[in-house]
């Protein structure tokens, strides 16, 4: 493939790793809710989401977050193809849904399994949207008011399509998902899908949160086919450049700012340590998950990959340096490094175990639909 303008050469890995942790917010704290949710990728709509930004705020309370979802509505939940129920800005609610609805029907063309769950879930539409109106209902309220078999399926499958509005009762990421018709205001647009250019918004939401990328990562975040996925990015050539990252065997892109900025990046004179959730932006941008955030040599014991679930990572200044996990009582946070770093270091990440450790036991306990039980909580995040 040709190279796109304006490449660069063999970035170090490390520098690469500190820029994305200033770009998420791992290094210096955003000043707000508000920033750290424009420099990622859709959270997780889970009680995970609430650590993931307590390590990126200088000064965040559960409710900030809440606020944006259920008064603000600047968060609609939204699921997301192979990904589940997820938190995604307003406005690129469009383009997602468009993605999921091009992402499903290929993976239908292509997949005999698809076809015969596609026809099931078309079958089925109609009597669970019957079922519905404008009063959000959890999908055991819906189940009730007849067949039951594939209800939950099927207002997930709607909801991916932007036909069913998605919340929680009681309002927080605690509580149980609920489904509802939407209101006038709160309708999707609905993108055209004949020219395509729903995909280029995908590919720049994208670029913009997880740069840089390789294509294959942009082809497992989006599910798209590769021929789709290496065109989308071709049509944004002279907005995507391609660099050249250090040990990299793949080409990656990023959007023209960001290369710019990269290159001059040196860095910043912090070492700040942060307790990510298993389920982060941070480990879902690209199909490596944290190991992009490791030294290769640590990669066995933060981010093994296969079919395990994702271990939650202790990062210092960017880079992922150890685990983390909670006592069995769930009171207290321990964490387990995979190499030295120092005694100032190592206090600075005993004090943000600490801190979570309050921050879960004062204000995640409290939150409306939370487990009574520390230990349970502590497992949902």
């Amino acid at each position: 493939m040709a190279r796109l303008l304006g490449f660069m050469r063999g970035v170090p890995e490390e520098t690469v790793r500190r820029w994305r942790a200033a770009r998420w917010r791992l290094s210096r704290p955003a000043a707000n809710v508000h920033e750290a949710v424009e420099s990622l990728l859709p959270l997780p709509a889970a009680p995970s989401a609430y650590v993931s930004l307590f390590a990126r705020c200088a000064s965040f309370e559960p409710r900030d977050l809440d606020r944006l979802i259920f008064e603000e509505r600047s968060l609609e939940v939204l699921p997301l193809h192979r990904r589940g129920p997820s938190l995604v800005p307003t406005e690129a609610a469009p383009c997602l849904v468009a993605l999921n609805r091009f992402a499903w029907g290929s993976h239908v063309r292509r997949s005999r399994v698809a076809r015969r769950a596609n026809a099931a879930l078309e079958a089925t539409a109609p009597r669970v949207l019957a079922r519905l109106n404008e009063t959000p209902k959890t999908a055991a309220e819906v189940a009730a008011g007849g067949e039951s078999k594939g209800v939950e399926a099927t207002l997930r499958w709607l909801a991916g399509r932007g036909e069913v509005v998605m919340g929680f009762d009681p309002p927080s990421l605690f509580g149980s998902l609920t489904f509802a018709r939407p209101r006038p205001s709160d309708r999707i647009p609905v993108l055209a899908q004949s020219g395509y250019e729903f995909l280029q918004e995908v590919a720049l939401f994208y670029f913009r949160a997880a740069g840089p990328a390789a294509r294959d990562d942009f082809l497992w975040w989006t599910a798209l086919s590769r021929s789709a996925a290496r065109h989308t990015i071709e049509d944004l050539a002279g907005i995507l450049e391609e660099v050249d990252l250090e040990g990299a065997r793949k080409a990656n892109f990023m959007t023209e700012e960001d290369a710019a900025e990269l290159r001059e990046f040196r860095g910043f004179p912090v070492s700040k340590a942060a307790l990510l959730p298993a389920y982060d932006p941070a480990g879902s941008h690209a199909r490596e998950g944290f190991a992009a955030l490791c030294e290769p040599r640590l990669r066995p014991k933060i981010a093994p990959g296969g079919r395990t679930k994702p271990r939650r990572p202790v990062l210092l200044a960017g880079s992922a340096v150890g685990t983390w996990a909670a006592t069995g009582d769930g009171a207290a946070i321990t964490f387990d490094l995979a190499k030295a770093v120092g005694d100032e270091a190592e206090a600075s990440i005993q004090a943000a175990a600490d801190s979570l450790g309050a921050f879960v036991r004062a204000k995640l306990a409290a939150l409306p639909g939370a487990p009574a039980s520390l230990r349970n909580l502590v497992r949902l995040l």
